[in-house]
């Protein structure tokens, strides 16, 4: 399994649960690196960068070997498991979570892999 946050290859069977003691069968599991919690085979549908004008989408993984590009994202707000809305794309990636903006530029914005929303 890669670790969502921090891409960290870690074997999910040998790692800790994500939730402890838990009983149910979400197969959880938790980075013996960062310790983020994550579920496996999430997949994405595609980049930031990539998806359209107004769509709504949820972030699922953070993809950069550059931990000066995860810092800033991560600084944003955003983590896997947000939500986010784009409003523009050119000249820059213009997103929305809940009530604030930002604007990243397309390098950045391949980073962080979405699936559509709900």
């Amino acid at each position: 399994m890669t670790c969502d946050l921090c891409g960290f290859d870690f074997d999910e069977s040998k790692c800790g649960t994500a939730c402890g003691g838990c009983r149910s069968s979400c197969q959880g599991a938790r980075c013996p690196r960062c310790f983020y919690e994550a579920l496996p085979g999430a997949g994405a549908s595609g980049t930031l960068d990539r998806l359209e004008k107004r769509r709504k989408a949820k972030v699922v993984k953070l993809e950069t070997p550059d931990r000066l590009r995860l810092k800033k994202i991560l600084a944003l707000g955003v983590l896997p498991g947000t939500e986010l809305t784009v409003l523009q794309r050119f000249p820059s990636i213009v997103f929305e979570i809940g009530r604030s903006r930002f604007s990243i530029d397309r390098e950045l914005a391949r980073a962080i892999r979405v699936e559509p929303a709900g």
